[in-house]
């Protein structure tokens, strides 16, 4: 599936947020996220990070996201959560 973005100014895409995570994930445990996938619907754009230090590589250089969706939003947010400590 590929998302249409005729119109929209650069960097206001619309992102995806999947995850994956032990269904027995414990709360503050980096090691129960598997995964997380970012995806903006266009091959050239979907990434997948099996490490928090991947993950936030990545993030350093994208700062515009404007609009992203998770799958299921609350335990997609959780693991961003524990991957990304406060203050990182």
């Amino acid at each position: 599936m590929h998302m249409v973005k005729r119109g929209r100014p650069p960097g206001m895409q619309k992102w995806g947020l999947d995850s994956e995570f032990l269904q027995s994930g414990r709360p503050n445990e980096p090691a129960d996220v598997h995964s997380i996938q970012i995806s903006d619907g266009t091959s050239e754009n979907t990434f997948f990070f099996d490490s928090a230090d991947k993950f936030k590589q990545w993030l350093n250089g994208h700062h515009s996201f404007t609009d992203l969706y998770g799958f299921v939003a609350l335990p997609d947010l959780a693991s961003v959560s524990v991957w990304l400590p406060k203050g990182e």
